[in-house]
């Protein structure tokens, strides 16, 4: 039914989708031939620098506990690097497991007022840039 569907409004619109479809050839894929992005700039300029950190140290801490259940966070983070993944867009899913990378690396830390005083800088700090977005956003 949905192939149907897709296909009468392709017949349809034929003219306007293979119009932009030339648009995108023309000047798009020569554009994403040059463009891209490199993995410090994915891992450490689009997220905050206190996860970075962390889950850089918790593969550290990993290794001192002989944590072999730590490469079930590891593994889809290693697999970009491994693949030589460089696109951003590609690369979003592993940042829940960076995420978590950092979680355990800041089981490190054992006081719970420095483990709060992290989360909540790079909570805030987090929010404040939204919001300065946001408001950019809304004056246009």
């Amino acid at each position: 039914m949905s192939v149907l569907f897709t296909g009468s409004i392709i017949i349809y619109k034929f003219d306007v989708i293979s119009g932009q479809m030339a648009l995108l050839n023309e000047y798009q894929k020569p554009g994403l031939r040059r463009w891209g992005e490199n993995f410090i700039s994915t891992f450490f300029f689009q997220t905050h620098p206190f996860v970075s950190i962390a889950a850089c140290c918790s593969i550290y801490a990993a290794i001192k506990k002989r944590d072999l259940k730590y490469f079930i966070i590891l593994w889809l983070v290693l697999l970009v690097f491994a693949l030589q993944i460089k696109r951003a867009r590609y690369t979003l899913i592993v940042f829940p497991m960076f995420t978590l990378m950092a979680s355990y690396g800041l089981q490190i830390i054992k006081t719970v007022e420095v483990k709060r005083f992290i989360v909540f800088c790079a909570l805030f700090s987090s929010l404040v840039v939204a919001g300065f977005r946001i408001s950019l956003f809304w004056k246009r």
